[in-house]
């Protein structure tokens, strides 16, 4: 895999390559990650960069063609919500778990 910053392109949110040490890391860097893993996982493509998402918008096509629920694709969406809208990235993995509901 290919390192950028502190993290590996497209499972690395923006505000990753802020943090300083390792002290530093909020639960929210993890929370990204695992949204790109779903993405990965449900669609089989490498996850988009959060430049990509910023400028583009999160890709609900990709998940419609895969046959991915409009729930699912949801969680995906507010795990790898853009720092700029945290208030929609869950803060921890029971939150993901709530916003999943069984599936999770």
């Amino acid at each position: 895999s290919t390192t950028v910053g502190l993290g590996t392109k497209g499972y690395a949110p923006m505000e990753q390559g802020d943090v300083m040490d390792e002290k530093s890391f909020q639960a929210t860097l993890d929370i990204y990650a695992l949204g790109a893993t779903f993405y990965k996982m449900l669609t089989g493509e490498t996850p988009l960069t959060p430049s990509d998402i910023l400028n583009d918008g999160f890709p609900e096509e990709l998940f419609t063609e895969h046959h991915v629920s409009d729930k699912t694709m949801s969680v995906v969406e507010k795990a790898m919500a853009i720092a700029r809208k945290l208030d929609g990235r869950p803060g921890s993995v029971p939150l993901v778990r709530r916003a999943a509901g069984m599936w999770l």
